[in-house]
């Protein structure tokens, strides 16, 4: 029993052993049925994608890419046609053929920002009916249509050993930038101007563009170019398309400062692609810009170079042609004390350049293109026989007058007019040589263009010259002015009121204009020191123009009053003379309204140039009363009035005269005093000549004669004087009787030798409308009076003469309120005949002996006329440079004049009256 248990446990485990076995045999052979391999993997093609929107001609964007993977059963005995298959990665589900191959494909985008594009896959091919699948590995490049199996034995992938395939990636730019080829096609895009800071100008630029990892230009793409130029703050950016072979070109307009020195601007080119795979891709390049030479450059394929001389641009003058057009009497000027401003009009004509400084390959200097401009202009009179003004004499010139103008260049050309002021006492002056002064410099300084300040010769009497200038260094110097080498009152220890009274006197001092003893931290270099000097003055005229020629031409230099002047003048030299209020003439004259009556009796003077005493009235006595007034006055209340024949008194015979013939017993003049001007009207000019000489006889010879003289006769005469009753005498009778005998014989020779000189007059006459104070002087005159003898009958009387003075011999002045009314009055400029074609005398120099003289008034011409005539030799064959009063004399009459708060000293009256009273007492009209 027990031995058939264990047979039958052995059966039964080797029977479960057996069935195990065969189990595990079966499902190895149903697995090695079921596995898939590959036969083949390959790239069945590869096309080049291109977007709609992008046109023909241009690069792929992506690549399609078409792969085959032939699977084959290891046993070779399933079918693998008509399989469903997946792939992961790829969307969908695929069907096998009929030789158990699959196609799909793959799109790969092409990215243009790297060097490489190759990417590696790996991708799981299954068979999901049967659970079978296969791995497939590969690598594609798009941007060489590369496929490549990494499951064969031996591929390479994406990358090598050294993994140096992608760094190429991290370069800067994807792009490659052909070089930016620029030139100028138009200097000028408008008009151009040379007042403006920049020009603008047209610039063409061309360039190409390629894909840096293919080098394949980037066709018919929008790209964005960008220009910065930081020198000028500009920023201009510019859209162009390229062409088929990636290239473009446009033009765009820019700007430079024209007035600059030649230099390379810096500048950034960029362009950047708004469209394709490479969009918002940019590449950068530096520009050299040179507009002023016309160098344009790419700075990969240029160099700049360095300017030796930075200097900007300035203006250049060789020549000034003036021509006198004549005056212009819309702008004569009186002022109170009766000084005449002419105004002289000249045509200027000048051709300015301007000076570009070093140049590289154009042309240093340029004309002038249209613009605005300020000409600046004055007249220097030297004051010794000076020629040129230079750094070592500006201090000898007197400032005379000066303009400025605005003016516009046209063609190349300033032709412009401008009005000189001159006073009438200093054309005796601009009658010599004069220097003249230019300037021009632009309107607004901040354009960069350089003034030019230029000298030349001024000769005012010539009608036509054109003169060349000349350009001082000092006066045009680069160096840039500071607050140390500029004039100003705080630095230099002086007050400006001093200063431009020196100037306007011709007392200059360079010390006024660069005192190196209060400047501590300045080189003490002397014709350093000079050249500023001289440059800081000629610029402090020119700063202050305007008001240089307001003071020299217009500004009286008297302070006083014209009536005030002539009061002081006449107590100065006239004994007992008094000047009446109108309240103490009215009382002393004993009549009213005296004020009217003085304006009455100037005014009819100036009509007829008689002394209209009368007053109105109806009666005699009435009519004669202010005359009587005067008669009463000048004679006195005793000498008025004489005994009557029956008793009392009735007037006396000088009473009656003086009522006849006021002028016999008093010396009346009628003054005339500014006090304001209303109106200037020139009313004629002209011309004359009188000649003044002297002769000179020398005869020798002999006489011989003989004279018997016989007189008898008799010689009686019988007057009866019919006294002061009548005023006459007769003559009664008269016997004379005479012989005379008388031989002569006479012999003589003898040479005369006479000298003359002709002056030239010009007389202008002017309407002066102004308010007027109408005064009376009245000045005694000596009379005799006769006593007589008192007889009970009285036929006669026995006479004897006394002479008297009128007013006690005061005299009386009294003047009216201001009173308007229009006067004219004269101007004589006068000048002694120079020979103009001498070349021996020099007849423009300041020191050559020659009369010139303005005098104002016809009764001072006639007195300086007579002047000369009556003393030819003192005057003209004296040397003398004219009729001038010697200082003692004029300091005599005009010290009254002295103004003791400004310290001014002898000479400084006597250059005042000289130089500003034309020969008559400032702003009395007599």
């Amino acid at each position: 029993m027990i031995f058939s248990k264990r047979i039958y446990s052995l059966i039964l485990v080797a029977t479960l052993t057996a069935s195990c076995s065969f189990g595990v045999k079966d499902k190895k052979e149903n697995s090695d049925t079921n596995a898939l391999q590959l036969s083949s993997f390959s790239k069945v093609s590869s096309q080049n994608l291109i977007s709609a929107s992008s046109g023909i001609n241009q690069a792929a964007e992506d690549v399609r890419f078409t792969l085959r993977a032939c699977l084959k059963d290891p046993t070779g005995v399933r079918n693998l046609n008509a399989k469903t298959v997946t792939i992961s990665g790829i969307g969908g589900s695929l069907q096998t053929d009929a030789s158990g191959c699959v196609t799909w494909s793959e799109v790969k985008k092409i990215d243009y920002s790297k060097v490489v594009n190759c990417k590696e896959e790996t991708r799981t091919l299954s068979i999901p009916e049967e659970g079978t699948s296969v791995v497939l590995k590969y690598a594609i490049d798009p941007t060489e249509n590369t496929f490549t199996d990494l499951t064969k034995v031996g591929a390479k992938g994406c990358q090598n050993e050294n993994n140096s395939a992608l760094t190429k990636n991290d370069m800067e730019s994807k792009l490659i930038l052909d070089e930016v080829k620029l030139a100028i096609k138009a200097n000028s895009t408008i008009h151009k101007r040379s007042d403006t800071k920049y020009q603008e100008y047209q610039m063409e630029f061309s360039s190409c563009l390629y894909a840096r990892r293919t080098e394949a230009a980037i066709k018919n793409r929008n790209i964005e170019v960008t220009f910065n130029i930081p020198e000028i703050e500009e920023t201009t950016k510019i859209n162009v398309e390229t062409n088929h072979k990636g290239c473009f070109k446009y033009r765009t307009n820019t700007k430079y400062e024209q007035h600059n020195y030649s230099h390379w601007m810096n500048a950034k080119f960029t362009a950047k692609v708004l469209e394709g795979p490479l969009a918002e891709e940019e590449v950068e390049t530096g520009l050299l810009l040179n507009p002023w030479d016309n160098d344009l450059v790419d700075q990969r394929f240029g160099k700049a170079q360095e300017n030796p001389l930075k200097e900007t641009s300035r203006f250049q003058i060789n020549g000034v042609m003036y021509i006198l057009i004549g005056n212009n009497v819309n702008n004569f000027s009186v002022n109170e004390h009766l000084n005449l401003t002419v105004s002289k009009t000249y045509q200027i004509v000048l051709n300015p350049r301007i000076d570009r400084g070093h140049r590289f390959n154009t042309p240093r200097f340029a004309d002038v293109e249209g613009g605005r401009f300020k000409l600046k202009f004055m007249i220097l009179a030297p004051n010794n026989a000076e020629m040129e003004i230079d750094k070592n004499n500006f201090e000898n010139f007197t400032y005379i007058t000066g303009a400025e103008k605005e003016v516009e260049v046209v063609n190349g050309t300033i032709n412009t007019l401008i009005d000189l002021p001159i006073k009438v006492s200093d054309m005796p002056r601009m009658a010599l040589r004069t220097v003249s002064v230019f300037k021009l410099e632009p309107i607004d300084k901040e354009i960069g263009l350089r003034q030019r300040v230029v000298t030349g010769f001024f000769k005012a009497k010539i009608p036509w010259i054109k003169t060349n200038v000349m350009s001082n260094d000092a006066l045009n110097e680069s160096s840039t002015d500071s607050p140390s080498t500029r004039y100003t009152p705080e630095a230099h220890q002086t007050t400006t009121g001093k200063v431009n009274n020196s100037i306007l006197e011709g007392e200059v001092s360079a010390s006024d204009f660069f005192d190196v003893e209060n400047l501590t931290d300045v080189e003490k270099n002397e014709t350093d020191i000079q050249a500023k000097q001289f440059k800081n003055y000629i610029e402090y005229l020119f700063d202050n123009l305007n008001l240089f020629t307001e003071e020299r031409a217009f500004t009286s230099k008297f302070k006083q009053s014209s009536k005030d002047i002539y009061i002081a003048q006449k107590q100065a030299t006239t004994e007992k003379f008094k000047m009446l209020s109108i309240s103490e003439a009215q009382e002393l004259l004993k009549t009213k309204k005296l004020e009217n009556r003085l304006i009455y009796i100037a005014k009819e003077f100036k009509k007829t140039g008689k002394f209209n005493l009368l007053s109105s009235g109806k009666t005699s006595e009435e009519i004669n009363a202010f005359k009587k007034s005067l008669c009463t006055l000048a004679l006195g209340e005793k000498n008025s009035v004489q005994p009557a024949f029956l008793g009392g008194t009735k007037p006396s015979v000088h009473m009656n005269s003086c009522m006849k013939d006021p002028q016999a017993y008093m010396n009346l003049e009628v003054k005339r005093h500014v006090d304001t001007v209303e109106k200037v009207n020139p009313k004629y000019s002209n011309g004359f000549n009188f000649s003044v000489g002297s002769r000179f006889s020398i005869y020798e010879g002999q006489s011989t004669s003989e004279y018997t003289s016989i007189r008898s006769g008799i010689d009686a005469a019988v007057k009866i004087p019919f006294g002061e009753f009548f005023g006459l005498g007769i003559r009664l009778f008269d016997i004379s009787k005479g012989v005379n005998y008388s031989t002569n014989e006479n012999q003589s020779f003898g040479d005369d030798v006479s000298e003359s000189k002709s002056i030239g007059v010009e007389k202008f006459a002017v309407d002066v409308t102004a308010k007027y104070n109408h005064c009376l002087l009245i000045s005694p005159k000596t009379y005799t009076t006769t006593s007589y003898s008192n007889y009970s009958y009285r036929y006669g009387g026995s006479y004897g003469g006394v002479k008297n003075t009128t007013f006690d011999g005061n005299t009386y002045y009294m003047c009216s309120r201001p009173y308007e009314d229009t006067l004219e009055e004269s101007w004589y400029y006068l000048q002694s005949f120079t020979s103009g074609t001498s070349y021996f005398r020099d007849s423009f120099g300041p020191t050559e002996i020659k009369l010139i003289k303005v005098i104002r008034g016809y009764k001072n011409y006639l007195k300086f006329r007579d002047a000369l005539r009556d003393e030819t030799k003192q005057y003209l064959y004296v040397d003398s440079t004219g009729i001038e009063t010697p200082d003692n004399k004029v300091y005599d009459n005009w010290k009254h004049l002295i103004n003791e708060d400004e310290g001014q000293t002898k000479g400084d009256v006597v250059n005042l009256v000289i130089d500003n009273t034309e020969g008559s007492l400032p702003g009395t009209i007599e």
